[in-house]
């Protein structure tokens, strides 16, 4: 067992490393700090207000023009009882910002004098909750998060209300103190759908999705579809058809597109739906949903990708029978959506395809390179001659994905 001077001894080692380490990252963290230089005149002036008991003012300027001279001035005069707790807040945070070594110390004892005397000189100010943990903020800068549990008794006293402050704290813990992960989380949660701020309740978005991506997703989608700002919605948006595009993101923007009552954000739906998904499916959803879009600027924007898109290029993972499989299919679908004109005309397209399959399946690449090229000229002549008589036609639509997806199969081919 240790003995008491052997505790104390241990102890006070221990405090004083931790200060010079304190100290190592307070003076990196004020040598961050640049701002518009004020001459020597001005800033002994701002000084020299510390000596007033009305310090509000002063604090802001010193902020402004980094004014690190007055650290001094204010480890000297920051337990002044004629100061407000709130402007002495305003100097700890200074303190901070400057470097002092003293700023762990006035943190604790700023915690701890708020339980005694709360409002200093005045009697009016906002909870003494509050401004405990903003001090316990500057500590956990500090690497100290022994005060943690302030914010949670400051949530619970404010209840339902999260902001910002709350919102960085509870970022804090989640990443560094194991112990308070499932509470942070939790408070996090709920600030993504309960913070009256919009920005906060990104920002909460913003937090959890850096942390934990996947376990985010379902309330990702619940802010894409719910949040009434559409900013978060878009925010939303673009991290889920970058990381997660899944069916039922897919069907989600589907259903929101013209049901989102912000003009942009059903432009960006639409874009995400042509380029990020970019299925047949997904452009003739679009094309259809085009002529209803009462926006203008919108319907015409719209109307510019639609005329200068696309098909995508296939995964190169896929095998050139898939590609021809594909085709195929597109065929019938692109008939179905009435794209296309004349069953027999159809008929004999999936004929020459199904030949180039078997030149294929034989090694023969060059033959079917030749029967890829056949389809895909009959296509072309069809579509340019629009004075033909006959019930064969594709239309513009139809045309961008036979020739294309065409070309994409002959692009891999070798040529002769």
């Amino acid at each position: 067992m240790w003995s008491c001077l052997e505790l104390k001894s241990k102890s006070m080692k221990i405090n004083f490393i931790i200060r010079i380490i304190f100290v190592s990252v307070l003076f990196c963290i004020s040598s961050l700090y640049s701002q518009e230089e004020i001459s020597w005149e001005e800033k002994q002036r701002l000084i020299n207000q510390l000596d007033s008991s009305d310090v509000g003012g002063v604090i802001s300027s010193l902020r402004e023009y980094n004014v690190t001279e007055a650290k001094e001035k204010i480890e000297q005069v920051f337990w002044n009882s004629n100061f407000r707790r709130s402007d002495q807040y305003g100097l700890l945070e200074l303190l901070y910002r400057f470097g002092s070594y003293l700023t762990y110390d006035y943190a604790l004892a700023y915690i701890d004098t708020l339980e005694v005397n709360p409002f200093g000189n005045n009697t009016f100010g906002l909870s003494v909750l509050y401004y405990q943990v903003l001090a316990s903020e500057i500590l956990m800068k500090l690497g100290d998060y022994s005060k943690a549990d302030l914010v949670f008794e400051y949530l619970q006293y404010e209840y339902p209300k999260i902001s910002q402050t709350e919102i960085s704290i509870l970022e804090k813990l989640l990443n560094n103190v194991p112990e308070y992960y499932e509470l942070a989380k939790t408070e996090l949660q709920r600030a993504i759908l309960e913070a009256d701020v919009n920005r906060d309740r990104y920002y909460a978005l913003e937090v959890l999705y850096n942390h934990n991506q996947q376990e985010i997703i379902p309330l990702m989608k619940q802010i894409f579809m719910e949040d009434e700002d559409p900013t978060n919605r878009l925010w939303a948006l673009d991290s889920l058809t970058i990381k997660y595009k899944d069916e039922e993101v897919h069907n989600f923007l589907k259903q929101r597109l013209s049901q989102d009552p912000d003009s942009y954000l059903r432009y960006k739906i639409a874009m995400k739906l042509l380029y990020s998904f970019g299925n047949l499916s997904d452009y003739k959803f679009v094309s259809d949903y085009l002529p209803g879009e009462q926006n203008i600027e919108i319907n015409d924007g719209l109307l510019i990708n639609i005329s200068a898109y696309k098909p995508r290029v296939p995964d190169y993972s896929a095998s050139n029978i898939d590609l021809l499989n594909s085709l195929t299919s597109i065929t019938d679908t692109i008939y179905n959506y009435n794209w296309l004109g004349d069953l027999q005309f159809k008929d004999e397209l999936q004929s020459i395809l199904q030949s180039a399959k078997t030149n294929l399946q034989k090694g023969d690449s060059l033959a079917c390179r030749v029967k890829v090229k056949e389809f895909q000229d009959l296509v072309g002549n069809v579509y340019k001659d629009s004075l033909n008589t006959d019930p064969r036609f594709v239309t513009v639509e139809g045309w961008k994905f036979l020739y294309w997806n065409a070309q994409y199969i002959l692009d891999r081919l070798s040529k002769p």
